[in-house]
C-alpha cells in the first residue's frame, strides 16, 4: 500500500453479477463519484457488465433516469422478445436496444475508460473476457443467463453469462493494470436470515399502478400456460417460485459460493456487499430501493478508501 501511495493509484472496479440486484451498482457508483476518485479501468460480470458499460461510457446519470421509470410493464417488455430456439427463452434484442441509448461508442476500444465484460464459453467452460469489439455484443454475451437468454456467438465461440466462472472479476481488473481494486459482490447475503425475512414480506411494485398494467402484445400470442406463468410472475400472487426464480436462485447459490472462494483467494482492497439478497432475480422494478442499498453500503467504505489512497490519516 505504501508503494501505491507514492505514485498515482490505478483504481479498478470489479462489478459482480446479480440480475435485478445489479441496480445496486448504480448506487455504489454514485457513492464513488462523491469521493472524487478517478477510475482507471472497469470489468463486469452479467449485470455488472451492463452497468459497467454504461459507466465506462459516461452515461450513468442518464441511466439513473431509466430506473426512476422502471415498473412491471417495462420489465415485461424487455423480456417479451421470446425466442423459440432451443438455447434460451429470450432473444435479448430489446435489452440491447435499450443499452444502445446509454453507450457512447460502438466498440469497446473506443470507450473513454478501459472496459472488459466477463463471459463463459459454454462448450469449454473457459472464462472469456471481451475487451475489444462491439460493446453491445459483449454485454449481451455476459448477461446470457443459462436457460433464459440465448447464448451469443462471438469469434466462433458460444458465450454465456460469466457468472458461472467468475462472479466478481477481481482478477480481471488486476490484469487490466489496477493496483487498487474495488469490488462489488451482490450475492453475499442472499440466504441470510434478514434477506429471507424481507423476501417473505408481500412486496408491491414501487411505481403506482404498476401491478395493473397489461401484458405486452407479443406475450398474448404465446400459449395459455406461458401467459399464466408470466401473469403470476408479474403480480407475484403465487407463493411458489416461478421458473425464472428457480433458475436464478439455483445459479446464484452456486455463484455465491464461488464468489466466496475466489474472493478469499484474491481479496480486493475494498469489498462492498450491498444488502440486496431479498431482491429476486427478476425484480427490476425495485430499482429505487436497490440503488439506495448500493449507495448506503458503499458510502463509508469508499470514503475511507479515498483517504487511504490520498495518504490521509483516517478520520476519528
Amino acid at each position: 500500500m505504501k508503494e501505491i501511495l507514492k505514485r498515482k493509484c490505478r483504481i479498478g472496479l470489479a462489478l459482480g453479477g446479480g440480475a435485478a440486484r445489479g441496480w445496486a451498482h448504480v448506487g455504489v457508483l454514485q457513492a464513488l463519484e462523491e469521493t472524487g476518485l478517478e477510475v482507471s479501468c472497469i470489468a463486469g460480470t452479467s449485470a455488472g457488465a451492463l452497468v459497467g458499460a454504461v459507466y465506462a461510457s459516461g452515461r450513468l446519470r442518464e441511466f439513473e433516469d431509466l430506473s426512476e421509470h422502471m415498473d412491471w410493464k417495462k420489465v415485461l417488455y424487455y423480456f417479451s422478445d421470446i425466442s423459440f430456439a432451443r438455447a434460451g427463452l429470450v432473444d435479448g434484442e430489446k435489452v440491447c436496444k435499450m443499452l444502445r441509448k446509454y453507450t457512447t461508442a460502438r466498440n469497446i476500444e473506443d470507450l473513454p475508460l478501459p472496459y472488459g465484460a466477463v463471459t463463459a464459453d459454454i462448450l469449454t467452460g473457459e472464462e472469456v473476457v471481451l475487451d475489444r469489439g462491439e460493446i453491445i455484443d459483449a454485454v449481451r454475451a455476459s448477461i446470457a443467463f443459462p436457460g433464459i437468454f440465448t447464448p451469443v456467438n462471438i469469434g466462433n465461440r458460444l458465450l454465456m453469462d460469466g457468472g458461472i466462472v467468475n462472479p466478481v472479476p477481481v482478477n480481471v481488473v488486476r490484469d487490466m493494470g489496477a493496483d487498487f481494486v474495488i469490488a462489488v459482490d451482490l450475492n453475499h447475503d442472499r440466504m441470510s436470515p434478514e434477506a429471507r425475512s424481507l423476501r417473505k414480506e408481500k412486496h408491491t411494485a414501487e411505481k403506482p399502478g404498476a401491478g395493473e398494467t397489461e401484458l405486452p402484445e407479443p406475450l398474448r400470442k404465446l400459449s395459455g400456460k406461458l401467459k399464466e406463468m408470466v401473469a403470476d410472475f408479474k403480480m407475484q400472487r403465487s407463493s411458489a417460485p416461478h421458473i425464472f426464480d428457480i433458475l436464478g436462485n439455483a445459479s446464484r447459490i452456486i455463484e455465491g459460493r464461488l464468489s466466496e472462494a475466489m474472493l478469499q483467494a484474491d481479496p480486493p482492497d475494498v469489498l462492498i456487499r450491498p444488502k440486496v439478497g431479498h431482491v429476486s432475480f427478476m425484480e427490476f422494478n425495485r430499482s429505487v430501493s436497490t440503488i439506495s442499498a448500493g449507495y448506503e453500503a458503499a458510502r463509508e467504505p469508499l470514503r475511507k478508501a479515498a483517504r487511504r489512497i490520498r495518504g490521509l490519516p483516517p478520520r476519528r
